[in-house]
């Protein structure tokens, strides 16, 4: 299984082969805590989407039974289990600390109200930026490329 969401035109797409998946699920990792910070839920869309721009390179396996995301790029990985009632052991390997960046990333979310929609907002210089609507969390859009007329002949 492949997938990967990563919005917006222009952004590479990415995926966690079925050999990394199995790395996440099954191996050790390079350390485990137990964290009572849960993970964002699947119904914070607008934090997921925040994600996708802000964080960069992470791609999230939602076939799997608990929380699996994976960064391709530099063989990071992140494992939440839950342990119990309001209890989550987290299991990380490689340079990023995905699950810190993910809490980090929340509490901005939540600062923000929580959004679940983004306004956009066009910029004088061409550029497109995605906005909450306290307007405390934003990113810019990529900008397309223009298509190389010799090579579309």
């Amino acid at each position: 299984m492949e997938f990967a969401h990563r919005a917006g035109h222009g952004m590479e797409r990415i995926w966690l082969s079925e050999e990394f998946r199995h790395r996440i699920a099954n191996q050790p990792g390079t350390w485990t805590r137990r964290s009572m910070s849960a993970p964002p839920a699947d119904a914070d869309r607008g934090l997921w989407l925040a994600a996708d721009h802000l964080l960069g390179g992470l791609v999230r396996d939602f076939g799997a039974e608990q929380l699996l995301i994976g960064a391709p790029a530099c063989g990071s990985w992140l494992r939440v289990r839950p342990v119990g009632c309001s209890r989550w052991d987290v299991t990380i390997h490689g340079p990023r600390d995905i699950w810190k960046e993910i809490q980090e990333l929340a509490v901005r979310w939540r600062a923000a109200g929580s959004p679940g929609r983004y306004g956009l907002r066009f910029e004088t210089d061409g550029g497109q930026q995605a906005v909450s609507a306290c307007g405390r969390l934003s990113w810019h859009l990529p900008t397309r490329r223009p298509v190389d007329e010799k090579a579309s002949t």
